[in-house]
């Protein structure tokens, strides 16, 4: 059976807190004690241990792994790394599950005059970026727009947090009143005064319309 492997912090004497200076002024004392040239009883065992140990506990990344799954032959002392290592990706994934949020949806109210909506017009906004500089979106108003209307823009709101997804910008459309014309659904009308003579025995009228004068 093969011999099991010392803890590589017992085998150097220090913490498992140990800072890197630590580790290397206990591996120089160790070093000279057990150099073969001073202490050849034991054919140099006890010198390429703690060369082994402070080869591992020097390096950042091979100390980290040490730390977190032991020696890869020693059973017990691994078990406990896997079972340390499993707990430590269950705490990794609930802090990254609590760190992600959803970007919040933006908020953005177009106006547009009484003639755009009626006819269709294409806008351009300029909203917050993830950068924190602005961007800009197109907004197209098509032809017979509400007052009111909102469009949707998915994923151009402001960007998640933790890799969540970003939020959505909501656009609302405000048509300004005309002075003239008031909509009716679909229909636009318009009202104008004429004299009594015009309506008891008609007349051609030249009326404002949206697209210009026409008689009637």
């Amino acid at each position: 059976m093969a011999k099991r492997k010392r803890d590589y912090y017992v085998v150097l004497g220090v913490e498992r807190s140990a800072s890197e200076a630590d580790i290397k002024r206990a591996f120089r004392e160790l070093a000279r004690q057990h150099h073969p040239d001073v202490n050849p009883q034991d054919g140099g065992e006890a010198f390429r241990e703690i060369n082994e140990a402070y080869a591992v506990l020097s390096d950042r990344e091979q100390r980290a792994r040490y730390d977190r799954w032991g020696h890869p032959d020693d059973g017990a002392s691994g078990l406990g790394a896997v079972v340390d290592a499993a707990q430590e990706m269950i705490r990794d994934v609930l802090r990254r599950g609590r760190s992600k949020q959803k970007g919040r949806d933006l908020r953005y109210t177009l106006e547009v005059t009484f003639e755009e909506a009626a006819f269709g017009a294409t806008k351009t906004i300029q909203v917050p970026g993830t950068d924190g500089k602005p961007r800009d979106v197109t907004v197209v108003v098509t032809a017979g727009t509400k007052d009111g209307t909102v469009k949707q823009f998915r994923g151009e709101g402001e960007a998640g947090k933790g890799g969540a997804s970003a939020g959505d910008l909501n656009v609302i459309v405000r048509v300004a009143e005309h002075r003239m014309f008031r909509r009716d659904g679909l229909d636009v009308h318009s009202e104008h005064t004429i004299a009594f003579t015009q309506a008891a025995l008609g007349a051609v009228l030249e009326l404002p319309t949206l697209d210009g004068m026409v008689k009637m």
